[in-house]
């Protein structure tokens, strides 16, 4: 199984093999257009790349992007993206990034990886655990508040709003 480049994206060989791969659509967006595109992800423990397609990653071509997933949320994004199937990354000093599957069924398989790396499953997590810093942004959608886990004093976004409301 192909390695994956580090966070040079291309100059460095890890050695890890991957926990999980396949492609997800990405929503790309700037001032002016946001569209989703298809990219070849591969997940590794704290990490997810991707390339625009599978042969890129194979031919060990220098990846497109990465997510960082070190001290992230996931959050299920429908309300926000319109679209089935779809969570969203988030991150309070990093941008956010919302990915789709093509079935609930190649969601869920995304979702309890990305959630066993971040930890969701190791402590019972409430929002009593949390403090309430300030409002991130409020729409359609819902609202994203900054919070701080009271015991480690970690600053993450949560949105209330969603479903997927692990919060680490």
């Amino acid at each position: 199984s192909p390695s994956v480049f580090s966070a040079s994206l291309g100059s460095e060989i890890q050695s890890e093999t991957p926990l999980h791969r396949g492609y997800l659509n990405k929503l790309s967006q700037n001032k002016f257009v946001k569209k989703w595109q298809q990219r070849f992800f591969v997940l590794y423990p704290g990490k997810m790349y991707y390339w625009a397609e599978e042969k890129d990653f194979l031919e060990r071509k220098k990846a497109k992007g990465l997510i960082e997933l070190t001290d992230c949320s996931l959050a299920t994004a429908e309300q926000h993206t319109k679209r089935v199937n779809t969570i969203g990354i988030f991150h309070t000093e990093r941008r956010d990034y919302f990915l789709e599957a093509p079935n609930k069924k190649v969601l869920s398989e995304w979702v309890t990886l990305i959630e066993g790396i971040l930890g969701v499953y190791e402590e019972k997590v409430t929002l009593n655990d949390f403090e309430v810093l300030n409002l991130v942004g409020k729409g359609s959608y819902g609202m994203v508040v900054q919070v701080r886990k009271k015991d480690s004093g970690k600053a993450r976004k949560h949105s209330p709003a969603h479903e997927l409301c692990n919060v680490r």
